[in-house]
């Protein structure tokens, strides 16, 4: 493609468009490799209320690290899923309207050091991935499924799929269709948040407890819209009612913004929970987001910009309890066989409406 100069020698800005999306067009409909583009750039610095604490920050504009003397944008790109095998990191990114992928890299004081890609056949709607019950277990959102992955092979291995909500006769337009965006398990309740596109069916938030075969044992109603993320804090839900732009712990709202809530990370001492400006989705590339630093008894610290709607949030130095395998080992700790709290009943076989 030749490129159009305009005339102070600058590329113009309708080839920079046209490049855009010839990359997307050859990613989707081809399936070609896309290079990582590693970029390790400083974009803002000193956030004192982080202390020690290192995030990783998935947005529609770039995966960031987020350290309390620099804001790093690592890769860029449209990121949402983060999850860690001990050094390694994971991420989903979307690359197209047909495609996305996950990457594998390693954190290092500058930043990123290696990036590779994984597996590049993946649906650009997954959402939320996490290390649960041996796999890289991956949230395809669109298809209504979860998809475990053999995370020791080289090219991750498929290891399973199930249908928690039921498989799609019309795709999303299907009567159960629950837009599952989000997965975590201690090693004995497992969950998942079924968003419900709760604007367009009427319908709320649900959370579903699902058993080790990844099926609904029971469905519980919230009252919230287009939520996401999900997890046990002190043996309570905790979630972002995203639609109210705020955090939910039990029945209780413990957070609130002018945004849609969405990424959730929980340290021994602090919670991190992502802001994102919304508005139609050709526009989302540019618009922008944050992180709430709150502390554990859900007191605002200050909140942290970024320059993307923010999609997941995992810590990076320290125990994150919003990933399975941390939240795994704190149960084996302090061991609980039922939540009496949070109204699941597990040893219930049947579905509950």
């Amino acid at each position: 493609m030749l490129a159009l100069k305009n005339g102070m020698g600058q590329v113009s800005s309708a080839y920079r468009q046209a490049s855009r999306y010839v990359r997307k067009e050859l990613s989707g409909n081809l399936k070609r490799y896309v290079p990582i583009t590693i970029e390790n750039r400083i974009i803002d610095r000193s956030y004192e209320m982080l202390g020690e604490t290192q995030l990783l920050a998935a947005t529609k504009n770039g995966l960031y690290l987020i350290r309390s003397d620099a804001v790093i944008r690592l890769l860029r790109g449209q990121f949402y899923g983060i999850t860690r095998l001990a050094s390694k990191w994971f991420v989903f990114e979307r690359l197209s309207s047909t495609n996305g992928r996950i990457i594998e890299f390693r954190v290092t004081e500058r930043g990123i050091g290696k990036a590779k890609q994984r597996r590049g056949d993946l649906d650009p709607g997954c959402h939320q991935i996490d290390m649960i019950h041996g796999g890289l277990l991956v949230a395809d959102t669109y298809n209504n499924r979860l998809i475990s992955y053999d995370p020791s092979s080289n090219k991750l291995d498929e290891l399973s799929r199930s249908y928690p909500p039921g498989s799609l006769n019309e795709g999303r337009n299907s009567p159960n269709y629950a837009h599952l965006n989000s997965i975590w398990s201690d090693g004995i309740h497992t969950l998942a948040m079924f968003h419900n596109e709760s604007t367009k069916t009427g319908r709320c938030s649900e959370i579903a407890s699902l058993n080790d075969d990844f099926q609904v044992v029971k469905r519980i109603s919230t009252t919230a819209g287009h939520a996401h993320n999900i997890m046990l804090y002190q043996d309570e839900f905790l979630y972002c009612d995203s639609k109210a732009g705020t955090l939910v712990h039990g029945d209780r709202e413990v957070h609130r913004c002018h945004y849609l809530t969405r990424g959730l990370s929980v340290t021994p001492d602090r919670i991190f929970v992502g802001h994102s400006q919304y508005g139609k989705r050709e526009d989302r590339e540019s618009l922008k987001g944050g992180i709430a630093v709150l502390d554990g008894e859900f007191c605002d610290l200050g909140t942290i910009p970024l320059p993307g709607m923010v999609q997941e949030i995992r810590a990076v130095n320290t125990i994150d309890l919003g990933l399975s395998y941390y939240a795994t080992k704190e149960r084996l700790r302090r061991p609980l066989l039922n939540c009496p709290n949070c109204n699941l009943a597990f040893a219930e076989s049947a579905v509950a409406s």
